[in-house]
């Protein structure tokens, strides 16, 4: 396989398309019915070894889909590259390292920019002295265009479109089309590959000063106005009118990211003032992980808090590192495996209520994906974004998609992505309004502040007792 040459264009350019989620990325864009139809593909690596590799294993042809190999770290090389393509999809992480001269490469060239990345900081410093760039050259650029946070964003989206189309059925306008509250059940396996949790460590092998205040829910938001949103519960609640069925949950590990990139789609909408799409200032959102029971969220949550609290401590983080080197629980599954798993999220969406209406509206909005959550489900949701943001769909847009700048899938591609990932047979979206009747409030429930200390406590000890046991094993 030989290089191919600058002059190749293309309209979805991959880099970094031989690690884990690049190679799952090349799979779904291989069989795509639209591949070399209605775009085209090229792919990159720094190692012509190994992306002969990925054109090998998922039957690709370099004639039809360009190859490129080359190191990012070579600016020049890499913009060159870059000014060839409409969208790039940046899959080579860490990318506080390096990406920030990419997504300035894209914005010079007017190159669509897209990537996996969850560094708070970095994301920070990007949106804060990028976005007028961008908005300037008008192209998008997303973070967070996998599990964390498209699907987050795309619940309330649509709960956000069911509630203002109930409301505009009344003639009398007594329900509210604004939202008070909404949270989200979370049904998947826990997987991070090696490269998700190497991105982790960097959060606190070199904590940067402002590391704090990126990881609140206001991180990302252009507004500083609107309610609170709650923290982390060590255990949650919530009823599925539908079924009446008692859903426990557990603290989410993306919560944190979701809940902040949800959180700057609200401040770009309240600030675009458009009453048809806007959530209203009153919104308040939260996410939990569901667990079979009380007690087995009680036990997720510890854990999960003591794994925090572990990689704060340079020791315990060290050996962290040593027992989740190849990554946690399901990075080295099979295909097969990928394709048999499913996952599914519930949320129910409350709106505010009106002089003429006490009881608030409920939406009942629920997403079913056949795949793999962390990885499979993850590749397809970044390839159908990029297809979203090609220029032949530029009119059916959202206002701020048309306008560019950093924004959230459901800001940037709105619709547009949620009928494509529909038409992959592995999505399945659905939103309703309930028989308020049904529901028993209070949706969430969480304990008080003796038991979160005495919780976080019992964490750090439990926690610091099986690593050490592990450990002194391995040692």
């Amino acid at each position: 396989m030989s290089s191919s040459t600058l002059s190749s264009s293309v309209d979805v350019l991959v880099l970094g398309a031989t690690g884990l989620c690049g190679r799952l990325l090349v799979r779904h864009f291989a069989s795509h019915p639209e591949l070399n139809v209605t775009f085209t593909l090229g792919l990159c690596a720094r190692s012509k070894t190994k992306l002969e590799s990925v054109y090998e294993e998922f039957g690709v042809d370099v004639k039809d889909v360009p190859a490129f190999v080359f190191d990012l770290t070579d600016h020049q090389k890499a913009e060159d590259i870059i000014a060839k393509a409409k969208v790039v999809i940046n899959m080579a992480g860490p990318y506080a390292s390096y990406a920030r001269s990419i997504i300035k490469a894209c914005i010079k060239n007017r190159v669509h920019y897209l990537d996996l990345s969850g560094e708070t900081v970095w994301i920070q410093e990007n949106i804060a002295d990028l976005h007028a760039l961008a908005q300037q050259a008008g192209i998008i650029v997303s973070h967070y265009c996998g599990l964390d946070s498209v699907p987050s964003d795309i619940i309330l989206h649509l709960a956000n479109k069911t509630l203002k189309a109930y409301a505009s059925k009344s003639k009398s306008k007594e329900h509210s089309n604004l939202i008070a509250e909404s949270i989200s059940s979370f049904q998947w396996p826990l997987a991070l590959s090696a490269g998700s949790m190497a991105a982790g460590w960097t959060q606190f092998d070199d904590p940067p000063d402002n590391l704090a205040d990126s990881l609140l829910d206001t991180a990302f938001c252009p507004s500083t106005t609107g309610k609170p949103w709650p923290a982390p519960k060590l255990t949650y609640k919530l009823q599925d009118p539908k079924t009446d069925e008692v859903k426990h949950g557990a603290i989410l590990l993306l919560a944190s990211p979701n809940r902040a990139w949800v959180r700057r789609t609200w401040g770009l909408l309240e600030e675009l003032g458009d009453e048809k799409m806007r959530y209203g200032p009153d919104l308040v959102y939260d996410e939990s992980w569901e667990c079979r029971s009380k007690l087995g969220a009680l036990g997720t949550s510890l854990a999960f808090i003591g794994m925090i609290i572990g990689a704060s401590i340079k020791p315990t983080r060290m050996i962290l590192k040593r027992l989740f080197a190849n990554g946690m629980g399901g990075s080295c599954v099979s295909l097969d495996e990928m394709e048999r798993r499913s996952c599914s999220i519930l949320n129910i969406t409350k709106s505010t209520t009106t002089p003429g209406n006490s009881i608030p509206t409920t939406v009942r909005t629920t997403v079913d994906i056949k795949g793999d959550a962390g990885y499979l489900v993850t590749s397809i949701l970044i390839g159908e974004c990029a297809l979203s943001a090609l220029p032949a769909n530029k009119h059916r847009l959202p206002p701020l998609g048309r306008k560019g700048g950093f924004l959230t899938s459901m800001t940037a591609f709105g619709d547009v992505l949620i009928e494509r990932l529909e038409r992959t047979g592995r999505f399945r979206f659905a939103s309703e309004v309930v028989d308020p009747k049904k529901i028993d409030a209070p949706a969430t429930k969480t304990k008080g502040r003796a038991l979160t200390a005495l919780a976080s406590m019992l964490a750090i000890v439990s926690f610091g007792m099986v690593a050490w046991r592990r450990f002194l094993i391995e040692v």
